[in-house]
């Protein structure tokens, strides 16, 4: 009598190309997530850029009074808070400027620096930035030096308003 089924080799072999095709499939997976979440980052510092905007219509400044660190409007947007308690984010949003407050993916903080009080740069760090990301994070104000935002924080994209 013949006996039907698989041998042990057969079934080793099987488990190993699941096993191999799964990893290929986990590693486009977690890419996609990359490229995702870097898209993320780009449409909330845009979305942060034109809440400045209509916040220096009203004020005349990019300062944000009361927020950040110490006050001073600036530093990282969703965590810095000084004596006031609010962050950047969310004075913009009781100021009716943006309609809600955002997680930052993968606890990725965004940073605002004022140079001035009609100038000012948004950065992040993206997870594949591009040659002409980099190098324009490197030429935003505070973008260099002992408290840049690219030499010191490691900031790869940056929107700057001129």
């Amino acid at each position: 009598m013949k006996n039907r089924g698989f041998t042990l080799i057969e079934l080793l072999v099987v488990i190993a190309i699941i096993g191999i095709l799964a990893s290929v499939v986990l590693a486009s997976l977690n890419s996609a997530r990359k490229k995702a979440q870097d898209t993320k980052i780009r449409a909330e510092l845009k979305q942060l850029a034109t809440a400045l905007e209509f916040y220096f219509d009203k004020y005349g400044t990019y300062v944000v009074a009361a927020s950040g660190w110490n006050d001073c409007g600036c530093g990282y947007v969703t965590s810095d808070a000084g004596p006031s308690g609010r962050t950047i984010v969310q004075a913009l949003v009781a100021e009716g400027f943006m309609s809600t407050d955002f997680d930052e993916p993968g606890g990725i903080n965004y940073m605002l620096y004022n140079c001035g009080t009609e100038r000012y740069a948004l950065s992040a760090t993206l997870n594949n930035p591009t040659a002409q990301d980099i190098a324009y994070a490197q030429t935003t104000c505070n973008a260099t030096g002992g408290n840049g935002t690219y030499s010191h924080y490691g900031k790869n994209f940056s929107i700057e308003k001129l």
